[in-house]
């Protein structure tokens, strides 16, 4: 029997190993947290930052623009959050819609944007959420304008 092949990509991928020669320095003689004073720490802040130059440099991009998270989940927590505040304080937008079939990450913080912080959430129907057809990828948006009575001029969909 032939070695089985892994195909999830989308939750996990090995480390190209020019990361991984960086990174080991930092997983022995290196480490620190790059937010405390001591030596260790600023030696692993001033890494931190140089990395952050790196990808902004190959993303055409200002390092303060980049956040570095642990994770996708993470990734996805921030994002989402951090976005449906700065709209809702910017406009008013208080409106939030997505899939049934999403990630538990944005799943979680939909709802929890709904929960804690009152955002009204709408889940799009699931037979819609996996179609191919180009035709109903507009449906959810226009059965969303409807069903909420905004047009796209006053409604932020955020996921």
């Amino acid at each position: 029997m032939s070695e089985p092949i892994y195909l999830d990509f989308a939750a996990t991928t090995p480390v190209d190993d020019r990361v991984l020669q960086a990174m080991l320095p930092f997983f022995s003689d290196n480490f620190g947290n790059p937010s405390s004073v001591h030596r260790w720490g600023q030696r692993a802040e001033r890494a931190l930052e140089q990395a952050r130059r790196d990808v902004a440099e190959v993303l055409n991009c200002e390092p303060a623009e980049l956040i570095f998270t642990s994770g996708g989940s993470e990734a996805d927590n921030l994002a989402l959050r951090g976005t449906a505040l700065a709209v809702r304080e910017a406009t008013g937008a208080n409106q939030l819609v997505t899939t049934p079939i999403e990630h538990d990450a944005v799943l979680s913080t939909m709802r929890q944007l709904r929960d804690h912080f009152g955002f009204s959430l709408a889940l799009l129907p699931k037979r819609w959420s996996t179609s191919s057809d180009p035709r109903l990828q507009l449906r959810p948006v226009r059965w969303f304008l409807k069903t909420w009575n905004c047009s796209p001029l006053d409604c932020r969909i955020l996921a």
